[in-house]
């Protein structure tokens, strides 16, 4: 192989590479924000577990923070909590943070 190809092979490597852990960063936080908002909502052990599940299975066919943001609101809403919106932006956040360290550091268990 040349020099070039080498090179670009490698950056093929990486680019998979980085997407593959974006995409578990992005499951793993909407798994998170699924067990904040049932913990919000005062919901058992069991059902925790299942509305974290839920999230990560739905927010792989509607991406996005914006769309984990509303879904997460009507989940509250649904459970009959208010949404605050700096509350749900800040457990985003944190969520984020916690996700990409599992990740990293192979932490992220399944429920």
């Amino acid at each position: 192989m040349s020099i070039l190809e080498d090179r670009r092979a490698e950056f093929e490597r990486r680019f998979t590479l980085d997407q593959e852990v974006s995409f578990r960063v992005a499951a793993r936080k909407a798994t998170l924000m699924g067990l904040w908002a049932a913990e919000v909502q005062g919901l058992t052990e069991d059902q925790v577990r299942q509305t974290g599940k839920d999230l990560s299975n739905w927010s792989f066919n509607n991406p996005g923070e914006e769309a984990l943001t509303k879904r997460v609101a009507f989940l509250l809403a649904k459970g009959g909590v208010t949404p605050d919106p700096s509350h749900i932006l800040a457990a985003l956040k944190r969520t984020e943070k916690q996700a990409k360290q599992d990740i990293m550091t192979g932490e992220a268990r399944p429920l």
